[in-house]
């Protein structure tokens, strides 16, 4: 039992805490390279490319929104698309990572954004294996928010 609580505190707390710091100062370092990158109070790191209708942006979790999305790492690795299939995703605005849902409720329907999530709100320390996410990955997404159905 000792054996297992120090590696859950070394993998939940020591590790979180070191990541955190190199995601801060990545998404400190990207914000400087490009001024059009904006840090939100939770730490998601954005720039809107096209403001959609803001009138039909995601208000709650129970709103069914499509969008078509690529996801890469920091290494810029494609870990899930579906810009290169043609395709669009539909799915609860509760679905998805608290990160993904910020980043739709600031550009409304027909909008499009580019956002770096990190870790704590994208797949946190458990990452997504289906997907290929690793624990405490900082997430980039390029996203256009196709329609929104409201609940």
């Amino acid at each position: 039992d000792e054996a297992r609580y120090a590696f859950m505190k070394y993998m939940n707390f020591d590790v979180y805490e070191r990541t955190k710091e190199v995601e801060s100062r990545y998404l400190a370092d990207l914000r400087k390279t490009d001024r059009k990158f904006v840090a939100t109070n939770s730490g998601l790191t954005y720039k809107v490319l096209e403001l959609g209708d803001l009138k039909r942006a995601v208000r709650n979790n129970r709103d069914t929104m499509r969008i078509c999305y690529r996801m890469l790492n920091m290494g810029g690795e494609v870990l899930d698309t579906t810009y290169y299939r043609g395709d669009t995703l539909r799915i609860a605005a509760g679905a998805v990572p608290k990160g993904l849902l910020e980043a739709t409720k600031l550009i409304g329907r027909g909008g499009h954004i580019e956002a770096w999530v990190p870790s704590l709100l994208g797949y946190g320390a458990d990452g997504c294996d289906s997907l290929g996410v690793k624990p405490n990955t900082v997430l980039y997404y390029e996203l256009w928010l196709v329609d929104v159905e409201k609940r």
